[in-house]
């Protein structure tokens, strides 16, 4: 792949001391990645050059415009040979066909990874992605505010809890997907605990777009009991915005939402004077939630032309325990290298995502999961959630408008 640095920052290992001859000599690995990662991979730079050759070129991309930049330079043969984006791409990528499958990864690296993590990046039975992160939904729970850090195990048991210690305008859960914000994501975990899906998900072969499955009664119960709270006063109509300046405040019991949370929890403690902790999802009539997790990797273009070097690169020095730690480090999230799992496994708040993703079911990878698709399903979902249409009349129609986007 040649180089592109429209809206790049571009690094290379030629600006080092190393030799003038090692570098005229060393083939060119464009890396694209965004300013939390790139700087981390840039270090990796004089050690690849020495070992093996490979010239790291590293671009620095805003993250939000990665997908459509290597989706329009790619089939031109430009672009990254290597590129950072996260699990839900795979499908659209490969669709359009800017992504090698790495059907060669060892396996021996494969068990150093937690299996989500690897299932997240499939794809028809081919690997696409080496992960390095992962995310998902849990509750940030105010422990100052409940008086106790028992974690309530059922909804029954929040509800009570909200009972006893709210007054006023203090909310039980601060849940997004209301107000204005549609968030479907946010709301997924009521609907899966009862058995509910967006399309047909078998934990074994992933997702099939056969048919909507928001519509089908599984996930209509999930939305009602959702929309039972609702009316019950336990879930006020929030945005995301709301949601977090409740909880910063004080003034919410619970926070549903991921650990890209903890900065603004913590800031929020400090300044208002609490104590937090993270709870998984609590059971609903018997059921566990499976809240929507999601994970970041390293691609591989279909059009680098050094695949060798790529793969390389890839397999034996991002895939390093010392590479994984400091892309933890650059933004701790949930590591997806079980090596680094085990260095930060004391932290009570990794170890709550954590469990909570072993319980959760990753977003859909395949293509026919469109931002058309999400939106329909959001709107939906914060028609309930703002009491302006019951579950099964909003998720009938939702399930209609999806069958005709995706030709089921």
């Amino acid at each position: 792949a040649t180089t592109t640095t429209t809206e790049a920052t571009t690094t290379t290992t030629e600006a080092t001391t190393t030799t003038t001859t090692a570098a005229a000599e060393a083939i060119d690995l464009v890396v694209w990645a965004d300013e939390k990662r790139g700087p981390i991979l840039e270090t990796l730079a004089p050690k690849v050059l020495e070992e093996t050759n490979v010239n790291l070129v590293i671009e620095v991309i805003v993250y939000d415009d990665l997908r459509e930049q290597v989706t329009t330079t790619a089939p031109a043969g430009e672009g990254p040979d290597v590129f950072i984006g996260a699990h839900d791409w795979t499908g659209p990528l490969s669709d359009a066909g800017v992504v090698a499958p790495m059907n060669d990864f060892p396996a021996e690296t494969a068990a150093d990874f937690f299996d989500p993590s690897l299932t997240a990046f499939t794809l028809g039975g081919s690997l696409y992605a080496l992960p390095f992160q992962m995310e998902g939904i849990a509750m940030w729970m105010n422990t100052t505010l409940a008086a106790t850090t028992d974690a309530p195990a059922t909804f029954e048991d929040l509800t009570t809890l909200c009972d006893s210690v709210l007054s006023g305008d203090q909310a039980c859960i601060a849940l997004p997907g209301g107000a204005d914000g549609a968030d479907a994501y946010h709301m997924f975990p009521f609907q899966s605990a009862f058995g509910g899906s967006i399309f047909t998900f078998d934990p074994g072969t992933g997702y099939t777009a056969d048919t909507a499955g928001i519509d089908e009664p599984e996930s209509i119960a999930g939305a009602d009991f959702m929309a039972g709270l609702v009316e019950a006063g336990y879930i006020p109509s929030y945005n995301y915005g709301n949601a977090q300046e409740a909880f910063q405040q004080g003034n919410a019991l619970f926070w549903m939402t991921g650990p890209w949370a903890r900065g603004d929890a913590e800031t929020g403690a400090a300044e208002n004077g609490f104590e937090f902790q993270v709870i998984t999802v609590p059971t609903m009539e018997g059921n566990t939630p499976r809240p929507f997790f999601g994970s970041q990797g390293i691609y591989l273009s279909s059009q680098t032309t050094p695949e060798l070097a790529a793969k390389t690169f890839i397999y034996d020095y991002a895939a390093a325990p010392e590479t994984q730690q400091a892309l933890y480090d650059a933004d701790p999230r949930l590591p997806a290298n079980k090596t680094v799992a085990e260095v930060v496994s004391a932290d009570p708040i990794v170890a709550a995502f954590t469990e909570s993703i072993a319980n959760g079911q990753p977003m859909p990878n395949i293509p026919q999961m469109t931002g058309d698709v999400w939106d329909s399903w959001g709107a939906a979902m914060l028609q309930i959630r703002n009491g302006e249409s019951d579950p099964t009349t909003a998720l009938t129609a939702a399930g209609e408008q999806i069958n005709g986007l995706i030709g089921a």
